[in-house]
């Protein structure tokens, strides 16, 4: 099983052929979810950039350069790739994600989630009440005449 976030760059033909003639299954997370389910965005990145800073602050005490080189910045990014990669924080992700073991509740509680739902509530407009009796299915003639009337009367001009 391989995880994928939903980016296009893993639908070519050619990849998604090797992973079916390989028995490889594909799990595709929904799109905008990797910061809440994609394990290594929740546990490893962090201290790798953590780690990585630390070294560069301490280039910049001794060496007092502005640029990083290329040769600097893959040994300082590898050295703090292993410090910040090990399988405490690569299991922790796996967990805070929900998805080993599996719990879904995880991303659905998240607070970043919450978050954003609790903002697309608070944007959402309540209807008028008279909007209901518009999307009512009339039950008599009379209450299509007592619709139209209504609208007409909304839609003329002050």
């Amino acid at each position: 099983m391989l995880i994928l976030d939903g980016h296009g760059s893993h639908h070519t033909t050619e990849f998604l052929w090797e992973c079916k003639t390989n028995n490889v299954w594909l799990v595709f997370l929904p799109p905008h979810s990797t910061h809440v389910l994609q394990p290594l965005d929740l546990s490893c990145f962090c201290p790798i950039k953590s780690k990585y800073r630390e070294q560069i602050a301490e280039l910049a005490c001794i060496d007092d350069a502005a640029l990083i080189k290329k040769h600097c910045f893959i040994k300082y990014y590898y050295k703090a790739r292993g410090e910040g990669l090990t399988a405490r924080t690569i299991k922790s992700g796996w967990r805070a994600s929900g998805i080993y073991p599996w719990n879904p509740r995880k991303g659905l509680e998240s607070s970043q989630v919450k978050k954003k739902a609790l903002t697309e509530a608070s944007s959402f407009k309540q209807p008028k009440m008279d909007q209901f009796n518009v999307l009512a299915t009339p039950a008599k003639p009379r209450n299509i005449y007592n619709i139209v009337q209504d609208l007409c009367i909304e839609c003329t001009p002050d």
